[in-house]
């Protein structure tokens, strides 16, 4: 009865695991729960947000054209059939081929009752203009601009604003994309080539809806270019690149999956003429990935996306616990069973599982969130594994009849162990050896903590895309500085102090321009400040003055006087602006977080990081952000912390080896061949050339848990727990080393031969695997080998 009752309850628990995991499933991919907390992981946030903001979401179309006037009906006709397709209803936000209609009418009623505080961008230079040399210069570019064509415009303006402080703004305005021009109500670059901004409704890295919207960019421009002759199109955006990512990795995972499953397939009819061992495998693995998903979504609410990738990667180790019950089943029988049998190779089991959820357990220690996950899911998934066995000899034959391929490989293998085991010199060299290689490898690895070299692109995609946005903003893509407040005005507030040191850098060469929301919008109080300045500054006295001496009429400026002796306007928010047509021009600026507000400010050519980081630091609540630096740092951090706390996890993983073993020689022969096969790795890895990221180092520890299983496994063999009635010594370490080589086959056709894909992260994996698991095939026979060879006379445990 007892026999039947746990796979009754694990099939409960199973149950109540996937019901949780339907109705709780949340998987998240934010790079921040991989920070530890304070600014970086701060920094992290804000670097996400704008990732997701409406700037990542824009592709910018050109279409280059024989002329000005063919580009502007081109960007017309083009923006028309994005309309009239219906299959793109929903996909985008908007579509811009030029500015919005009326929009200097728009600005002007927003800023001309405002005008005096923004008669310049800051309170300082407000002062500045108000001095007597600043309202000398307002009085000779007054006269100045009388004198221009546009003098009928400023005649206008004049009476009521002297300062022409709205004409500046637009002046300013539109100094601020200098590669950008207005031609006929489009956009224009150059003198020939048509810009359309693109705003999808989805996320930049949905490829399924950038594949819908790329689509019908196509067929818009293919309808134009078929009535307009000698049309070019060009696109750049990160949706180009979301696409053609996925499309490669698709491929290049069914290319690799096919020869993986074949492999495999051809495996199993070789070995056993049946395809019952992958009915087997998808026990344990299933039982381990559900149970690791429902406790982690019950611990933290969500799962990481890298949780899932390394997590699922760990448990695929469990795999190694069905050979090794299928080979003993095969190979060296139970009289009473397959029952039997498992409960025989089940110490050996256990304590495998135990090593590697106490290895990674040690990961719950750590101050990242993302961490923590890893520890919960792979301890808890491995331990679900484990259990999972106990239905395995309900799925076999009570008697199977081994092929006799598989009598002479076990017998081949068992012989071949012999060998080794009566010339310790081969192991003892092949040991050093090893250790040799394993040090120098860790002294000469190169680490590498830019993910984005792990990325690969068509060089010509690339060209375009630079070859396109420099026609629009040669902005940098990965650095910006962020103002943060509790509230719009506390974060338009720090941006104003943004804004003042910029031109000082620019100054001093640390940057050769900016764009931000400063000159639109200052805080409401730098609006009351700079108002303030005017009214306090005696122009009706002495603006008056001037004026006359300069043959004006004083007259025709009380508009103006008395506009300052009013009541005060209210000031300019951002809703204001939102509602207006100027929306546009001020939506990207504003970053969306939960509990906080945002403004960007986005920058152009950055030659000095260092000195520009100090400058924003002296501004409260002002960051830079690199996102490129920042996720280096946070990688390294990531991987640092991680090699911390598998020192400790190894450490523990030893110590229970000793706890079981009770002798130095057998703790280190299971113990031994994990750690040399890690080095021999990274040895391997220094030698290619190929830098260590954190894609391999998940591999690592994939690699270390195999490792550490093949040596408890033959260690078990050693001692005798394995003995039963019917199967002989012999026969019990042919089961296992045979178990060993099917185990190591199947890890390099299920990871090893991701080394053959185009992609770099898939291809460090499948190095870091091959290589990993052949050393641990290699050496854990040669640290039994040894250390049956140096066992004391009586060492051997009854």
């Amino acid at each position: 009865m007892s026999r039947h009752l746990s796979p009754l309850l694990l099939g409960l628990v199973c149950f109540c695991s996937a019901l949780l995991v339907t109705l709780r499933f949340s998987f998240v991919t934010d790079i921040s729960d991989f920070i530890p907390a304070g600014e970086d992981r701060e920094r992290a946030r804000l670097s996400k947000a704008i990732v997701s903001s409406e700037l990542s979401r824009t592709l910018i179309v050109a279409i280059e054209a024989p002329d000005t006037d063919a580009a502007v009906v081109a960007s017309r006709a083009f923006e028309s059939e994005l309309a009239n397709d219906e299959a793109l209803s929903g996909q985008l936000a908007f579509v811009q081929g030029g500015p919005p209609e009326q929009i200097d009418r728009a600005l002007w009623e927003l800023y001309e009752p405002r005008r005096f505080a923004f008669v310049e961008p800051s309170i300082d230079l407000a002062r500045q203009r108000v001095s007597d040399a600043g309202l000398e210069a307002t009085v000779a570019d007054l006269q100045a601009r009388l004198a221009s064509p546009l003098s009928t415009l400023v005649s206008r303006v004049a009476p009521s604003d002297p300062f022409l402080a709205v004409p500046r703004l637009l002046e300013r305005l539109g100094e601020s994309n200098p590669t950008l021009a207005v031609r006929d109500g489009r956009f224009i670059s150059g003198e020939r080539t048509a810009i359309v901004l693109l705003g999808s409704e989805a996320s930049a890295f949905d490829a399924d809806a950038q594949r819908i919207v790329l689509a019908g960019v196509k067929r818009a421009f293919e309808a134009v270019s078929a009535e307009h002759a000698k049309l070019i199109l060009r696109t750049s955006g990160l949706a180009k690149f979301s696409v053609a990512a996925e499309e490669s990795i698709k491929a290049d995972i069914q290319r690799i999956s096919t020869l993986s499953i074949v492999a495999m397939l051809v495996l199993c009819i070789a070995l056993f003429r049946s395809l019952r061992l992958v009915v087997l495998a998808f026990v344990p693995i299933s039982c381990g990935m559900l149970f690791g998903t429902a406790a982690t979504l019950l611990v933290f609410g969500s799962i990481h996306g890298l949780t899932l990738a390394v997590g699922a990667s760990l448990i695929g180790v469990c795999l190694d616990y069905v050979l090794h019950f299928y080979m003993h089943h095969l190979v060296a029988p139970c009289e009473e069973g397959p029952h039997r049998t498992l409960r025989t190779i089940w110490p050996g089991l256990r304590l495998g599982a135990a090593t590697t959820v106490v290895g990674f357990a040690a990961l719950g220690g750590s101050s990242f969130p993302g961490l923590r996950q890893i520890a919960v899911f792979a301890s808890v998934g491995i331990v679900g594994a484990l259990w999972s066995t106990c239905v395995l000899p309900y799925l076999v034959l009570a008697r199977a009849t081994p092929r006799p391929v598989l009598i002479r490989l076990s017998q081949r293998l068992a012989v071949s162990f012999a060998s080794l085991a009566r010339r310790p010199r081969i192991g003892s060299a092949l040991a050093v050896a090893s250790a040799v290689a394993a040090l120098a490898g860790s002294l000469t690895v190169r680490w590498e903590d830019d993910m984005t070299q792990m990325t690969s692109f068509d060089p010509a995609m690339h060209a375009e895309d630079v070859e396109v946005r420099s026609k629009v903003a040669q902005f940098e893509q990965s650095r910006f500085i962020v103002a943060l407040g509790d509230d719009e005005q506390s974060a338009l507030e720090v941006n104003d102090r943004v804004s003042q040191l910029l031109p000082l850098a620019q100054q001093a060469g640390d940057l050769d321009g900016w764009q931000g929301l400063g000159p639109l919008l200052p805080s409401a109080s730098e609006q009351n400040a700079i108002f303030d300045v005017l009214v306090n500054a005696e122009l009706p006295k002495r603006l008056g003055a001037l004026l006359e001496a300069k043959g004006f009429n004083r007259e025709s400026f009380e508009p103006f006087f008395a506009a300052l002796a009013a009541s005060r306007p209210t000031p300019l928010d951002f809703e204001a602006l939102l509602d207006s047509q100027a929306a546009p021009l001020v939506r990207s600026f504003r970053v969306h977080l939960d509990d906080r507000v945002a403004f960007v400010t986005y920058l152009r050519g950055v030659n000095d990081v260092e000195a520009l980081q100090r400058r924003v630091e002296a501004v409260p609540g002002a960051l830079l952000i690199d996102q490129v630096g920042l996720m280096r740092a946070a990688n390294e951090s990531y991987r640092t912390r991680v090699v911390e706390l598998l020192w400790v996890g190894l450490a523990l993983v030893f110590g229970l080896l000793f706890g079981r073993y009770r002798d130095l020689r057998m703790a280190l022969a299971a113990f031994a061949p994990a750690l040399l096969a890690s080095g021999l790795t990274v040895c391997a890895l220094a030698v290619l050339q190929i830098p260590l990221n954190l894609l391999g180092l998940a591999a690592l520890l994939m690699v270390l848990s195999i490792g550490v299983d093949y040596g408890v496994f033959l260690a078990e063999t050693e001692l005798g727990d394995l003995r039963v009635e019917g199967a002989d010594d012999g026969r019990a370490l042919s089961a296992t080393l045979t178990a060993l080589v099917v185990a190591w086959a199947s890890t390099v056709f299920g990871f090893g031969v991701l080394a053959l894909s185009q992609h770099p992260a898939m291809r460090i994996i499948g190095v870091v695997a091959g290589v990993g698991v052949s050393a641990c095939l290699l050496l854990a026979p040669v640290a039994l080998a040894l250390a049956k060879r140096f066992a004391p006379a009586k060492g051997r445990r009854a």
